[in-house]
């Protein structure tokens, strides 16, 4: 059973602790027995078969085929391809690589378990679903994607400070976005904004949220399992003999770390001292030394980022054990309402065990070079200020020393050049030289990474806690557009300020309503649009319903009709799916499905843009137009089949005619930004495909003399049958109204508008 450390009365099940988080007071759990175990019986154990044995009476109310069942799931080949864990030894100390898992840092050692415990858990109280909101200063977000990527029953949304970790980090959140998980930047936040508002969320929906952080006891119990291999490897090493006492130093921010060495060494493993190392934030270090904790200050934002925190949440779970339930109560509210609180004199005995240091931004870089040039061991910003513990503090330890090595340096290229002084400036390059110097060969995962165009997606508190709270339906303004525009057939267009609107919205299977008659599932553009961006990108496709709520684009017009539902499909899939493509990959999805880009590229990035073709892909030039144009599209109510308008084409031109259509297409450009009526007109004059096209669209004839009476430059919008008119008159379509013969036709006054497509975000109950 576990308890909530405001309450011992406050009891519940392992599986209940394990998807709550916190309790229900906004205390965190904790066992209420703390297992003894012998060091003779665990001492022969594989990693595996070491958790196996830790975690069963952790988890008491799993079965031993379930706990095994999620240690095979977790400790495997697919996450730890070189093994679980290392302890490199040097002289008198020795580091725990706790960096071999997908993400490089030792967050990985539980929460590559915590899903599928979380999977048990649920199974056991009998939930079909789960959300999980999760602070993180680094390391923690993009470990908890990687593992909960893998589940389709838990979604997990993390926050990180908009500025506040280093560029791989934020990197490797971004690269294990899925339809189930995203990173949020939060706007102007530090970690510890992040981590009360995640807290806030968790405590106003208990039911349906729950943590990856160290608050979640399930994530902290797996922290225990390292700290005893790491001291059986000492002894296989013969470092030290079984039962012998070692001294661990731990850097930390929010005491996760170190409180699982804490109930390890309650657990029965021999340790002397647990040694708390902190950065520039300084606030444990001061705690351990006076006695009061004094959030009363500036966050720095350090080269350790992982451990810029002023608020530590596990310190509550270690205090909850040595003071009174009133007296925790009462400092837990100190630290609420004030941010300071102290400990009495009488309790502070309890803390004796515990030795603390602090590292500044230039003493990590020192002990990062010191560590290179002693023992040729590069470390990380964050072991490195274990490391500086180790030498300010070395003589007090009488004990083999133990390093808690957090990360990899790799994560961490800045830091790695000022502590080497390399004189490399791009990161690509700082790290080919670390792998040079120390030999070690860099991670497949920094490749991996490299090649994430995923937008980062900054947030504010309120719209965090609607993502959060409420059901979220996406609207696609899908614009309209013109293409070909005289002599560029095929390789520019306008967007028009025409739009179809469909609503996107999770659903458990495929509809699509409100289309018109024949656009059912089987034969409907935007949802194989949609269909298509998962295939692309070899993702699990997410069921949707699709509801045309305006639809304002005439089909088979010339106006991009087709254009406007791919680009819809492929935007609502983004969405849908947390964004995981980037604007050039969308724009490529989008001219695959499409065939021709000149239609979908104005209409997905708005504006006039010309397309260019390099290799494989594509790229979108915008230029200006002049805001003095008026737009007007004729439209007759007959349409131009595109097959149709393209089968009358020749196979092959003359020279002549080549040259003429180059020379025409090269200024027109330079007529929409310039105002240049009469160029316009010229450019507009084409002999690539008008002239085959105009005696297909009804009322060309007219129409073409109207505009050459009123000062106009025409030109065959798509393949027909709308015709687009430009002109300085602002009063075209009156002018039109007084010469109409065609009922039947529209005549209707456009905007081209520049900026991507609109994506409209709906919350509700």
């Amino acid at each position: 059973m576990y308890y909530s450390s405001r309450n011992k009365q406050n009891k519940v099940s392992s599986s209940f602790a394990l998807l709550h988080g916190l309790a229900s007071d906004s205390g965190l759990f904790l066992m209420e027995e703390i297992p003894h175990f012998s060091l003779e019986k665990l001492y022969p154990l594989s990693y595996p078969e070491l958790a196996y044995e830790i975690l069963s009476p952790l988890f008491d109310d799993f079965s031993k085929e379930e706990i095994q069942y999620c240690i095979d799931k977790a400790y495997n080949k697919s996450n730890f391809a070189d093994g679980m864990v290392e302890v490199k030894t040097f002289a008198s100390h020795s580091f725990l690589e706790l960096f071999k898992g997908p993400t490089l840092a030792f967050k990985d050692m539980a929460l590559t378990l915590l899903p599928f415990l979380m999977e048990v858990a649920m199974k056991h109280l009998k939930k079909e679903k789960l959300s999980i909101v999760t602070a993180t200063s680094g390391d923690t977000g993009s470990a908890a994607l990687s593992a909960f990527s893998k589940s389709d029953k838990i979604q997990i949304k993390v926050l990180y400070p908009e500025k506040g970790i280093s560029p791989i980090q934020e990197k490797q959140m971004l690269y294990f976005t899925s339809p189930s998980s995203r990173a949020y930047a939060l706007k102007g936040g530090d970690f510890d904004d992040c981590q009360s508002l995640a807290k806030e969320c968790l405590s106003l929906d208990k039911e349906n949220l729950s943590s990856a952080n160290s608050i979640n006891i399930g994530r902290l119990l797996p922290q225990t399992i390292y700290y005893f291999y790491a001291y059986f490897e000492l002894v296989r090493n013969q470092v030290i003999s079984l039962g012998e006492e070692i001294d661990v130093i731990v850097p930390t921010g929010n005491f996760g770390n170190i409180f699982a060495l804490y109930l390890s060494k309650k657990m029965g493993l021999p340790i002397s001292h647990l040694v708390c190392a902190s950065n520039k934030n300084d606030v444990l270090d001061q705690f351990f030394k006076t006695g009061v904790y004094d959030a009363r200050r500036e966050l720095y934002v350090t080269n350790s980022p992982s451990m810029d925190i002023l608020v530590s949440s596990n310190l509550e779970r270690l205090l909850s054990l040595i003071l009174p339930q009133e007296k925790l109560l009462e400092k837990m509210r100190d630290l609420k309402e004030k941010k300071v609180f102290s400990i009495e004199e009488e309790y502070r005995e309890s803390l004796k065990d515990f030795l603390s240091c602090s590292a500044s931004e230039e003493e990590t870089l020192l002990a990062m070079r010191d560590s290179f040039e002693k023992d040729h061991y590069l470390i990380d910003p964050h072991t490195a200020v274990a490391y500086h513990a180790y030498l300010k503090r070395k003589k007090e330890f009488s004990h083999h020393v133990l390093i808690a090595a957090t990360a990899s340096f790799y994560k961490f290229p800045k830091a790695v050049k000022d502590a080497l002084q390399l004189q490399q400036d791009s990161d690509e390059g700082i790290l080919k030289e670390a792998e040079r110097l120390t030999k070690v060969k860099h991670p497949k995962i920094l490749d991996d990474i490299k090649e994430c165009h995923t937008p980062k997606y900054v947030i504010d508190k309120d719209t965090f806690k609607k993502e959060l709270s409420l059901k979220k339906d996406i609207d696609i303004y899908a614009r309209a557009s013109s293409a070909n525009l005289g002599s560029c057939f095929d390789i520019a267009g306008l967007s028009l300020s025409l739009y179809n609107r469909y609503r996107f919205s999770r659903s458990d299977k495929d509809e699509v309503i409100h289309f018109q008659k024949g656009y059912d599932v089987d034969h409907n553009l935007v949802l194989k649009a949609y269909h298509y961006y998962f295939k692309k990108l070899q993702m699990k496709e997410i069921p949707v319903r699709i509801e045309a709520i305006e639809e304002n684009i005439p089909i088979s017009r010339g106006l991009g009709s087709s254009s406007a539902c791919i680009v819809a499909g492929i935007l609502g899939a983004n969405e849908i799916s947390n964004q995981k493509a980037s604007k050039q990959e969308l724009l490529e999805m989008m001219i695959e499905l499409e065939g021709h880009g000149d239609n979908v590229a104005p209409s997905f990035l708005g504006g006039y843009q010309t397309l260019i073709k390099q290799g494989n892909t594509y790229r979108a030039i915008e230029r200006e137009v002049n805001p003095e144009w008026n737009f007007y599209a004729y439209i007759p109510s007959s349409r131009v089949s595109t097959k149709k308008a393209r089968g009358l084409l020749p196979l092959s031109y003359p020279k002549d005619v080549v040259i003429s259509s180059l020379s025409h297409a090269s200024l027109l450009p330079y007529a929409l930004e310039k105002e240049d009526l009469s160029l316009l007109q010229e450019v507009f004059h084409d002999l690539i495909h008008q002239p085959y096209r105009y005696p297909l669209i009804e009322g060309a004839d007219k129409m073409r003399e109207f505009a050459l009476s009123h000062d106009a430059a025409i030109c065959i919008s798509g393949s027909g049958s709308t015709l687009l008119l430009i002109s300085k008159n602002k009063d075209l379509e009156k002018e039109y109204q007084k010469m109409k013969d065609n009922k039947d036709a529209l005549f209707l006054p456009l905007k081209v508008e520049r900026g991507s497509t609109k994506i409209e975000e709906n919350y509700h109950e």
